[in-house]
């Protein structure tokens, strides 16, 4: 027979810990420079398919070589945040991330070949012919940030966490308020 102590305490524990996973299990997020990788990655991806799709291997080229020190940058930022959201999982999360990216500038692609290249074509004259070389800038335009589907931490009830996770006083605040809209 189980001690009514020790049962109380074992049903507390385990009542913590399913509170803890539904708390802290939050939506991700990315902090702005993650978000900066992250459309950078959105960038490269749709040059890269223009690439192949439209016949610009020479302009992508030239893409990589005059962004190169941004790129790598951007590359190991996109990396981290990899790292930090998934853990061991990271690198099967970020070549899943990167897959669904092409395969959705594929389609992009194969929809409208016309418009697409031609929207390409003028994206990569911008960028050869920025002189002051800001890539992040062109990354940030709102037609390639919101094709990663990652919200910004800067931008939901969770952002004062160093760890972007909800504390059981925000998730409380955000359950309120869903359960108030319906």
């Amino acid at each position: 027979m189980i001690d009514p102590k020790r049962l109380h305490t074992l049903i507390g524990m385990a009542a913590a810990s399913l509170f803890a996973t539904q708390v802290f299990a939050g939506p991700m997020c990315a902090q702005a420079h993650e978000q900066t990788a992250l459309n950078t990655s959105v960038l490269r991806t749709e040059l890269m398919v223009a690439a192949l799709s439209c016949g610009r291997q020479t302009h992508y080229n030239a893409f990589v070589t005059k962004f190169n020190g941004d790129l790598t940058e951007q590359g190991y930022l996109l990396r981290a945040f990899f790292q930090r959201q998934y853990g061991n999982a990271a690198e099967q999360h970020l070549n899943r991330f990167v897959t669904r990216l092409a395969n959705d500038e594929s389609k992009r692609s194969i929809a409208g070949r016309t418009q697409f290249c031609t929207a390409a074509s003028e994206l990569f004259q911008q960028l050869l012919d920025d002189k002051q070389q800001h890539l992040q800038t062109h990354a940030s335009s709102p037609s390639l940030s919101t094709r990663h589907g990652i919200s910004s931490c800067e931008s939901n009830a969770y952002s004062d966490r160093a760890d972007n996770r909800p504390t059981a006083a925000n998730t409380a605040a955000v359950q309120a308020g869903s359960s108030a809209s319906r």
